[in-house]
């Protein structure tokens, strides 16, 4: 099977390999799929009928695909959004640090501030 095909023809996949996270791509949607297109694969064969044996094996193969990319996937998603929780922690903690902008006045006098201890000789 040509597996390059297969992800091109997939945006969703394509991003997933791209950025090594399955982040965007929800693991019931793919399970979902996955006991659909089964179910009516079953169906199909049952009924020996070719003209929904083959979409829905399409289907079930795409979904297989799905569930094994997010297996491997899976483990650097969740370091992904470790660091990004990191990142977010920190840019709080240093915007904690800053003045805030609602506590200096400028009186348009001279440059005079009021406020903070801006104009008291503290940057």
């Amino acid at each position: 099977m040509n597996w390059e095909a297969e992800i091109e023809d997939d945006p969703d996949k394509k991003m997933v390999i791209q950025s090594k996270s399955v982040e965007y791509m929800p693991l019931f949607l793919s399970l979902a799929s996955l006991a659909s297109g089964t179910c009516w694969t079953a169906y199909a064969l049952i009924e020996f009928d070719l003209y929904i044996t083959i979409p829905s094996a399409l289907g079930v193969m795409f979904a297989v695909g799905q569930v094994i990319l997010y297996a491997i996937y899976y483990k650097s998603t969740q370091r992904i959004l470790e660091v990004r929780k990191q990142q977010i922690l920190e840019a709080r903690k240093v915007k904690a640090d800053l003045i805030p902008m609602a506590e200096v006045v400028v009186d348009g006098k001279n440059g005079n501030t009021t406020g903070s201890g801006a104009g008291k000789g503290h940057c």
